[in-house]
């Protein structure tokens, strides 16, 4: 369950990220 969660609190970063990059 916590990883699921900390995938969860990653997801947004990861997106941000990708944004960044585009």
């Amino acid at each position: 369950m916590s990883s699921f969660r900390l995938a969860l609190k990653l997801l947004p970063m990861t997106l941000n990220k990708a944004n960044e990059i585009l």
